[in-house]
């Protein structure tokens, strides 16, 4: 998928400096293909901390799930024992 893109990238810069010189054509072209790499790796890192953040986060909420749970036993508790007495 990213060689495609790449060779899709080159084609329309052959497109666009068929006039111009090749060096310039050259730097513009592995400035283009560097702009790409550095792009997609910021991309990855960025989903890389997403998901860890997404784990870290589930983690918590499932450590926080049996609290929640007794908590709501002992209020239903108390308060079944609170209308048994009235």
């Amino acid at each position: 998928m990213a060689k495609v893109k790449i060779l899709y990238i080159l084609i329309l810069l052959g497109v666009i400096m068929k006039n111009k010189s090749s060096f310039s054509s050259i730097v513009l072209t592995i400035a283009l293909v560097a702009g790409y790499f550095i792009h997609n790796n910021q991309v990855i890192k960025l989903n890389n901390e997403i998901s860890s953040l997404t784990q870290e986060y589930n983690t918590k909420l499932t450590a926080l799930q049996p609290n929640n749970t007794k908590q709501v036993a002992k209020s239903s508790a108390a308060t079944s024992s609170s209308t048994d007495t009235l």
